[in-house]
């Protein structure tokens, strides 16, 4: 039977860690569980609640605990992957629970030897048993106008998410991905900024430290021909930190955005066009001008002129020429057979 690494990274979650890695522990799988649990960065309460779920579980499953600092979200799984030895590689946030049967309900997925990820179905925490659970995600929803949503984010479930399905890419909260196809997307790290540790290769972008690698992995593995599926079975929740707003006017969107912290929307900013320069082709640009260029142009005006997210533009600056070099090699590589674009809808 395969063998599936699984890697959960720690920073400042005392809250939710525990029951994280407990959900990990009893998940049904008849082959090896390779568990690794990184730390990023002291916490003696987040600490304590490791070791609790490292006793008081009866599962026969174990963990790996690494400490170390914080990374970031690309670097930390990088570093995990890198010394895992599964067939497949789940990656897991520590505010995600994941029912017991979701291997064996995602795994069968991978029967299609050019499925590359699988996506489960993501719920919100139920807070009410009397009430239907909101959805969370279920995958990538890439649109002609470059915004990448989560799928039903936010409409309660009423199953219709039910039907299997191809999509553009999984979300990173809860990732399923086949080993060899991580190895075939995997970037030279060399081609990294001098100040980074550029020997072997990188799975997630450590450019962007956090937000939008899943995406900019998601689009690689679409460059390559590999496929991913949504697998409604497969349910898992997730108490997401920055949920898509619900604004029904430009006023009451910015007011949603200013709830978050400025460094997320900063680097958020900076690594969706860092994605774009990498991933994206001038003439499908050019196609979606007429949709593209007034969000791009209302999204730079918004980062400079309104949030004053200097710090992202030149962050972008920085990195620009770096994922152009990564791009070249990314664009080299691309099956030319395939066509990702199927997947945006207008």
């Amino acid at each position: 039977m395969s063998t599936v690494s699984v890697s959960i990274l720690a920073f400042h979650n005392a809250d939710t860690i525990r029951a994280c890695i407990e959900s990990v522990l009893d998940l049904e799988h008849e082959g090896e569980l390779d568990i690794h649990v990184r730390e990023q960065g002291p916490d003696d309460e987040q600490s304590r609640e490791i070791e609790l779920a490292a006793t008081s579980s009866s599962s026969p499953n174990a963990f790996t605990l690494e400490r170390g600092e914080n990374e970031g979200f690309a670097r930390g799984h990088n570093r995990v992957i890198r010394k895992s030895r599964g067939e497949f590689v789940l990656l897991v946030n520590s505010d995600a629970c994941l029912e017991p049967a979701y291997l064996r309900e995602a795994l069968p997925y991978f029967g299609d030897p050019r499925v590359g990820s699988v996506q489960g179905k993501l719920l919100a925490p139920i807070e009410d048993a009397s009430r239907s659970p909101s959805i969370d995600t279920t995958g990538f929803l890439a649109t002609r106008r470059r915004l990448f949503l989560p799928r039903g984010q936010g409409e309660k479930d009423h199953g219709q998410f039910d039907r299997p399905e191809e999509i553009f890419g999984v979300d990173g909260a809860v990732a399923l991905y086949r080993r060899s196809a991580l190895e075939d997307i995997a970037v030279p790290r060399a081609l990294n900024p001098a100040e980074l540790d550029n020997d072997g290769v990188e799975y997630l972008d450590e450019t962007y430290f956090m937000y939008k690698c899943d995406l900019d992995l998601a689009w690689r593995l679409q460059l390559r021909g590999w496929r991913s599926m949504y697998a409604p079975s497969a349910v898992s929740y997730h108490d997401r930190t920055l949920k898509r707003g619900t604004a029904r006017s430009p006023r009451e969107l910015l007011r949603q955005r200013k709830v978050g912290p400025a460094f997320t929307r900063a680097f958020s900013f900076c690594n969706h066009r860092l994605t774009l320069i990498k991933n994206d082709r001038a003439r499908q640009l050019l196609r979606d001008g007429a949709r593209w260029l007034p969000a791009e142009a209302a999204a730079w005006t918004v980062a400079i002129g309104i949030e004053h997210l200097g710090s992202a533009v030149k962050r972008f600056a920085r990195l620009a020429r770096y994922a152009r070099r990564k791009r070249a090699w990314i664009q080299a590589r691309r099956d030319p057979s395939v066509d990702p674009y199927v997947h945006f809808v207008p």
